[in-house]
């Protein structure tokens, strides 16, 4: 389960075993509760997802569901992890 605070980078790497990574042209995490969906950046033989603070701080809290999904060379999608969890939490602000 992925987990982010609302307000904080949400980043995390991808490496997929079961698709040769010469053959996946882009990856998305998708979010359909959140409504977004962010394009993954290559990094050799990995897909990393950056979502910025200023992105995540509009995030609703609770329990969400994401799905990954790979677009091949030849324009077919897959999806690669279907409908797992996703936590939002509330940032706790320190009363110090």
């Amino acid at each position: 389960m992925l987990k982010v605070v609302k307000g904080d980078v949400f980043e995390f790497g991808l490496s997929f075993e079961n698709v040769a990574t010469e053959l996946i042209e882009k990856v998305v995490f998708a979010c359909k509760e959140l409504g977004i969906e962010e394009e993954a950046d290559r990094e050799e033989d990995e897909f990393r997802i950056r979502i910025p603070g200023e992105v995540t701080k509009d995030f609703k809290t609770g329990f969400l569901k994401y799905d990954i999904i790979a677009t091949l060379i030849d324009e077919q999608e897959v999806t690669l992890v279907h409908r797992q969890k996703l936590e939002v939490l509330e940032r706790v602000e320190n009363g110090g």
